[in-house]
């Protein structure tokens, strides 16, 4: 297959190299990736000023812009082959609940749907700052052997699922389940100034601060489900009232098998140690 590989964590996040190194052993993956960490920025696209494109590799480019763009600039204009399936992440940190609204790495997912390219949409429910290389490497053999089952002919180009991998080793990890998003939103308690001297000063600067509120007795919410060690999907579609929930089970099976692989393949060499 040929597959374009995008985050919104930008081209020198890790998870994005080790998916890269790894896809490649089966297929034709281009990276084509923000050159700068753009997490939070939703859908946004890049229209008053032009686009900056560095290419480091034979399939590898850099671009100064969104998530998004690197999807549309990716299909529209650097690729010559038609692209098969469109991968957005492994994001550092969640997109559960109401973080598909803010999130790159979703709106780079729906970007490809909506310009009729089948994609994945895949976070690891971490802190952004947290590196954990194991748990990386196993999630990217997740992620392709999931690209192995996908059952693409199936799925219609506009449906898409957002995959959620809890904090947890692949050996303690319970199982693969469909889930409703819910109610995990962020509450802004103010904003701080910062860097100012005085009140007369015209000029300075503000940082948000605030937490996350996540209603966790929702059991069947993909936050509890991701929090309890279970990988969650949920089927989304650019068409905002369609029903997918047929495809949510049809790809039940594919993405059981994907994860009961990767499982037992763990399990396998943590017992040959």
């Amino acid at each position: 297959m040929n597959i374009l590989l995008v985050n919104d964590d930008g081209i020198e996040s890790l998870t994005i190299k080790l998916l890269y190194e790894e896809l490649s052993k089966k297929h034709n993956v281009y990276m084509v990736a923000p050159s700068v960490n753009r997490s939070g920025v939703s859908h946004s696209i890049t229209v008053f000023r032009n686009i900056k494109v560095r290419k480091l590799g034979q399939r590898v480019f850099s671009v100064d812009a969104m998530p998004a763009d690197c999807v549309k600039i990716a299909i529209l204009s650097l690729v010559k082959e038609k692209i098969d399936l469109t991968i957005s992440g492994i994001n550092i940190g969640p997109n559960l609940g109401l973080d598909i609204y803010y999130s790159g790495t979703f709106s780079a997912a729906r970007e490809s749907a909506m310009l009729g390219i089948n994609a994945i949409s895949c976070s690891v429910n971490m802190g952004w700052n947290e590196v954990d290389e194991k748990l990386f490497k196993q999630s990217v053999f997740f992620i392709s052997k999931l690209v192995d089952f996908y059952p693409i002919q199936s799925i219609p180009s506009d449906v898409f699922p957002n995959i959620n991998i809890p904090k947890a080793y692949f050996e303690e990890i319970k199982s693969i389940v469909p889930a409703k998003p819910y109610e995990r939103y962020y509450f802004e308690t103010s904003y701080l100034k910062e860097n100012q001297t005085s009140e007369e000063e015209e000029e300075c600067s503000y940082v948000l601060d605030g937490g996350v509120r996540e209603h966790l007795e929702v059991v069947d919410s993909d936050i509890f489900l991701c929090k309890n060690k279970h990988i969650t999907y949920t089927m989304y579609s650019y068409y905002p009232f369609k029903d997918v929930s047929q495809y949510e089970i049809l790809v039940y099976e594919y993405f059981r098998k994907a994860f009961d692989f990767t499982k037992s393949y763990f399990i396998q060499q943590q017992s040959s140690l």
